[in-house]
């Protein structure tokens, strides 16, 4: 909202600061709305020199010319940062009018902020790159024998510590940044603040540090991008236009040979920033509000209910890939992902209300909880490896090698088997989902995303696909509609008399 308002400048001789040469100080005074202050201009002169009406020095001054010509760019720059002051605060003061005339020249302003980016999103980088390694080397821990185990979690927590302190200090300088509003807000400064908010998540236990490892990564990605489109280490967000997002989603499918849903998913980070951005004050609009991330249906498979019992009853050349199968097979009737088979200990699996074991844990990802009765086949490959020393010494119920180990090993038996489908940790998910749950008649979206640990029926649907067998049936429904045993079509009067008898049926129970 603009509010009139008016300026005075006065520029005046103090005579009580007289100096032992006889020379005064010239000051000058900002009035605004009945408010006053008033600095120094960094003049001296003799009094008689001043002409206090004209506001000018006289010729008998020396250099009057200079003089006069310092006293008319003083007026003329503070009239502008008048002017500035009232565009960015709405109303101004003398107070602020002075403060900004005093700071440094634009360009050293603008430096001085730009180094000072660069400072923090150096240690924030290093913060985080510690913090990562530290959940590694939390999970590395976690599978040693148990008192060894307790005496290095026990460092780690020092370490723990030790990050959150110089968290609390990268905060602290952040926020003097954030609170400043002559402070130029940059694309990059607003990507520092979207990683040090999901960063305090997760120093909270609310996120997982494989997540932010991820954001991380994109944050990296994003000052890579702007290096080599437009040759600079940020950009003022005042200057970021519509276009980037096409620009970044190209330079990460062009550079980084990436698909398109992959390099969508940087854009979806530049978008998410932008707009907490926007909702900060820190721009005056959100130039990406109305881009829209697409994403293509990814065709995902999974082997059929015959291929798995085949693969479950096929023995490997080595007993790693034995184990891995089992794993895969275990992942298959439960929904678990990698992360959950690794992490599933005997205290995760409980006495349910129908008396049967269940397994119950939180999913790392999403933290919410996973909770289902254990399947015969799933009891009967924790019995298994029950007392395998891995699996003694971790205090787990699966002996799962790391992820890296465990995908390149499903690769290979997936070779073997001659399979065509892309064989990973996740596609056991999607056969939980379709073949085993919904395949067999659970129907009620609730309860399956409970029992998967999703948060969303709507990220549910995603892994809900058709399948062949569910095709089978319902056309083999239609085809008892429309035809005769005998492959005639059945009249009209027919099906709507049989839909009636069925009807009748349904109503009757």
């Amino acid at each position: 909202m603009y509010v009139k308002q008016e300026c005075s400048i006065l520029f005046y001789r103090k005579l009580k600061k007289t100096n032992q040469k006889g020379l005064v100080p010239l000051y000058v005074r900002v009035s605004i709305d009945g408010v006053r202050d008033e600095i120094a201009t960094g003049i001296w002169a003799k009094p008689d020199h001043w002409d206090q009406e004209a506001q000018f020095f006289l010729s008998s001054a020396p250099q009057h010319q200079k003089l006069n010509d310092k006293i008319a760019k003083m007026r003329t720059d503070l009239n502008r940062h008048f002017d500035l002051v009232q565009v960015r605060h709405e109303t101004a003061t003398s107070e602020l009018v002075l403060k900004a005339y005093g700071t440094p020249l634009r360009s050293q302003k603008l430096q001085a902020e730009q180094a000072e980016n660069l400072s923090l999103s150096e240690c924030l980088d290093s913060l985080v790159d510690r913090y990562v390694l530290l959940g590694k080397q939390k999970e590395r821990a976690n599978d040693l024998v148990l008192p060894i185990a307790e005496a290095k979690l026990k460092l780690l927590s020092k370490d723990h510590e030790v990050l959150k302190e110089e968290l609390q200090k990268i905060l602290r300088r952040f926020n003097r940044i954030a609170d400043d509003r002559d402070w130029e807000k940059t694309v990059m400064l607003a990507a520092n603040q979207h990683v040090l908010h999901f960063m305090e998540l997760c120093f909270a236990g609310h996120r997982s540090y494989t997540t932010l490892e991820k954001m991380w990564g994109r944050k990296k990605r994003l000052g890579d991008f702007l290096c080599h489109r437009y040759e600079v280490i940020d950009v003022p967000l005042d200057k970021v236009q519509l276009k980037i997002a096409d620009q970044f989603l190209m330079y990460n499918i062009s550079q980084h040979r990436i698909i398109e849903n992959s390099a969508m998913k940087y854009v979806q980070f530049l978008k998410e920033i932008l707009a907490r951005a926007f909702s900060n004050g820190w721009s005056t609009a959100n130039v990406l509000d109305r881009y829209t991330c697409h994403y293509e249906e990814t065709d995902r498979k999974w082997p059929t209910p015959a291929e798995l019992e085949r693969f479950r009853l096929t023995e490997f050349d080595t007993d790693l890939q034995n184990i891995v199968r089992d794993c895969y097979i275990f992942g298959c009737y439960t929904a678990f992902a990698y992360a959950e088979l690794h992490s599933f200990s005997p205290d995760q699996i409980i006495v349910g209300i129908d008396g049967k074991k269940w397994a119950d844990k939180n999913r790392r990802k999403t933290k919410v909880e996973e909770c289902l009765p254990l399947l015969p086949i799933s009891l009967a490959i924790i019995e298994k490896y029950k007392k395998h020393p891995v699996v003694i010494r971790r205090r787990r119920c699966l002996p799962i090698p790391c992820n890296i180990v465990y995908n390149r090993e499903l690769k290979k038996m997936a070779k073997k088997m001659e399979w065509r489908i892309k064989l990973d940790g996740h596609t056991s998910r999607y056969y939980f989902i379709n073949e085993v749950a919904y395949g067999n008649g659970i129907k009620d979206l609730k309860s399956l995303a409970k029992m998967v640990g999703i948060k969303s029926i709507k990220t549910l649907l995603k892994y809900l696909k058709g399948n062949k067998l569910a095709i089978s049936e319902q056309m083999h429904m239609v085809e008892s509609k429309l035809f005769h045993p005998d492959g005639s079509v059945r009249s009209v009067n027919q099906q709507i008399n049989e839909g009636a008898i069925i009807i009748n049926m349904q109503a009757s129970k």
